[in-house]
């Protein structure tokens, strides 16, 4: 069950033997709270359903994302591109260079500016060696580095067993040793250009079919995402760097072109303050937004346009105003003073607060309310008859 328990000594009392200990649950799916073992003062039992409530609030959710591009990058073919493969590779290749992956996967639409990013991990799978890709992989450590640069894809391939880690020429956009995007533009650093330190680094087993697994509970990983989040136009994902460094020690990746084993990147978050968890994401429309709404009338909602806007209320109801602002409220029939409109300068009016519409009039002597104004006339069967 997911529930708060509650462990509380009990003082005594004249009446009744005291036991050592009650516990009281309150369980969060409906926050009830009941008994076990004697009776409890139902302040506490009404704390404890506050506090659930609050850890309700704060949940948090856990997506992932299968959607993402890689490319690996090789010193020894410093003009070529290798993003049409089915595998990168990361390490020193036979003949001498060294390779370093990219990769950069699309953040869930869960995960925005209202995010709070508590853990997140990345998930590669290793792939074999040789020309039969049966030999394994040298085993490593890898690290992440938040790269400060826009890179290309592309999708050329080595396509015969002598050129897997040597790919083709690049054409315009593509990522290469020297180019985050070929004929476009340089890396600032050539063989990628990253913004920081280690996000997380990972053990890559000498085996093939190894989940490699990073994974960041805070900073490193967790501090990428956010930014990414907040700026979704400066997420150019993570470079790949391999500790190996002698000639044929490589390590090799299913990359998203791949029928299994692709790269993952699973995300837990909560919301942030002033956002309520929906289960698909954070909104505005807290209760706090919907009761400023009056969305309990009809016609009255809450509308959010997602990040990084906040919410503005529809007021459809004809007795509230407000459309467009964070409030619905009343719509004063009392302004302008429509009591006076007859001719009884002196005559009150007093709104008709919503949800309820209209106004009532105050009128001087020798004036009526007709149910608009005040008017020193009433008209019977077609005749004047003056208000004594």
């Amino acid at each position: 069950m997911d529930g708060c328990m509650l462990l509380l000594p009990h003082a005594g009392s004249n009446t009744r033997p005291a036991p050592v200990s009650e516990v009281y649950v309150v369980d969060l799916r409906a926050c009830f709270c009941w008994r076990i073992g004697e009776w409890v003062a139902r302040a506490i039992c009404l704390g404890a359903i506050l506090g659930c409530l609050a850890a309700e609030t704060v949940r948090a959710g856990s997506v992932s994302t299968t959607q993402c591009f890689d490319t690996f990058i090789n010193n020894g073919y410093p003009g070529n591109n290798n993003g049409g493969d089915t595998t990168f590779f990361t390490g020193v290749s036979g003949q001498g260079g060294n390779m370093r992956g990219l990769i950069r996967c699309t953040l869930p639409s869960a995960i925005d500016s209202r995010a709070a990013v508590t853990q997140v991990t990345l998930t590669l799978t290793t792939a074999g060696l040789g020309t039969t890709g049966t030999t394994p992989p040298t085993a490593a450590t890898e690290s992440l580095y938040p790269v400060a640069q826009s890179w290309g894809e592309g999708n050329k391939v080595g396509n015969t067993t002598g050129t897997y880690v040597v790919g083709q020429a690049c054409t315009s956009g593509e990522a290469t040793w020297n180019q985050s995007q070929c004929s476009i533009s340089n890396w600032t650093t050539a063989g990628g250009t990253v913004s920081g330190g280690v996000s997380a680094s990972a053990s890559s087993p000498g085996s093939i079919g190894a989940s490699v697994v990073f994974s960041s509970l805070g900073g490193g990983m967790v501090v990428d995402v956010e930014n990414w989040a907040n700026s979704p136009s400066n997420n150019y994902g993570w470079l790949v760097l391999s500790s190996s460094s002698v000639a044929g020690q490589a390590q090799r990746y299913s990359s998203h072109e791949a029928s299994s084993g692709v790269p993952q990147l699973a995300i837990t978050y909560g919301c942030k303050s002033g956002f309520q968890d929906t289960g698909n994401g954070c909104t505005a429309c807290t209760s706090s937004a919907q009761a400023a709404c009056v969305n309990s009338q009809p016609g009255n909602s809450c509308m959010d346009p997602g990040a990084p806007s906040s919410y503005s209320c529809v007021c459809g109801n004809v007795a509230y105003t407000g459309t467009g602002t964070q409030a619905c409220t009343d719509l004063n029939e009392c302004t302008p003073n429509h009591c006076v409109d007859g001719g009884d300068s002196g005559a009150v009016c007093a709104d008709h607060i919503a949800p309820a519409t209209g106004y009532d009039c105050t009128c001087d002597a020798g004036f009526v309310f007709d149910g608009m104004t005040c008017t020193d006339r009433i008209f019977a069967d077609n005749f004047e008859v003056a208000v004594p």
